[in-house]
């Protein structure tokens, strides 16, 4: 099949134009080739690139992008330049679905694992407040915030989280917003959420949070974002059966001593 056939797929379940003005989603390189196969990974880094041509794939598909800003130049010297000429000599063309599969399907999944009911967007991006990045909803029981922690870890597979907050703290309202999630505080608090589930939070951020009445877990930028990879993974073998997708490994950006 055509690469433009995936891409077209991909513009159905989770369209281009609900990006982000800032970001930089959709086709960024080649596009004109066949594809047997697809590789799925979070980051176009080096080592994903190296495992992408290695499994004799045609597409790389990710969820940040490679490129955000314009590039002056395309050479060696530069890393992200680097990538893009590698991709061109392997004749490997790049997808990203970034702030648009977050509006059509990263917060909805995430708070589905956790068992979030009654869900909203928690920073809604259009007028009538109904699409949106991340979710708020409100779960089934009252656990606690340590009872929270510890599902969020087994759902998602958290190598390890932070925690801000009384362990005893019942959670009846939780705001879920893969990926940097500073930019929910606010929003989180003014809804009346009693946690916030997220990556990439400080101390100050986490201690100013706890100060507002909001519990803060934050299991990673990774540790919650990953799901795109499976979920878009089987959204296209569900459409192309004769499709090849390979699922990049877990790859945590950094390790802890």
């Amino acid at each position: 099949m055509r690469c433009f056939e995936i891409y077209e797929f991909i513009n159905e379940i989770c369209p281009f134009d609900l990006a982000q003005e800032w970001d930089n989603s959709g086709l960024t390189v080649g596009g004109n080739n066949d594809v047997n196969a697809v590789y799925i990974a979070l980051d176009a880094t080096d080592q994903v690139i190296a495992s992408c041509a290695d499994n004799g794939c045609e597409l790389l598909l990710t969820h940040h992008p490679l490129i955000f800003t314009g590039l002056l130049n395309v050479s060696e010297q530069d890393f992200v330049g680097r990538r893009v000429l590698e991709l061109a000599r392997r004749e490997i063309s790049y997808i990203a679905a970034h702030t648009n599969y977050d509006v059509a399907r990263m917060g909805e999944l995430a708070a589905g694992m956790i068992g979030l009911t009654d869900c909203s967007p928690l920073l809604p991006t259009n007028e009538s407040g109904d699409a949106g990045i991340g979710c708020i909803g409100t779960f089934t029981e009252t656990p606690d915030l340590r009872a929270a922690a510890e599902k969020v870890k087994s759902e998602f597979g958290a190598q390890g989280i932070h925690v801000f907050g009384e362990k005893t703290k019942k959670i009846t309202r939780a705001a879920i917003l893969p990926g940097s999630g500073r930019s929910g505080i606010d929003q989180a608090v003014e809804s009346g959420a009693d946690l916030l589930i997220t990556g990439d939070i400080d101390h100050h951020h986490g201690l100013d949070a706890v100060a507002r009445g909001l519990a803060v877990i934050d299991a990673g930028h990774y540790g919650l974002e990953h799901i795109f990879i499976d979920d878009m993974a089987a959204q296209l073998k569900n459409r192309f059966p004769e499709l090849r997708v390979v699922e990049d490994v877990p790859r945590e950006p950094f390790y802890s001593l």
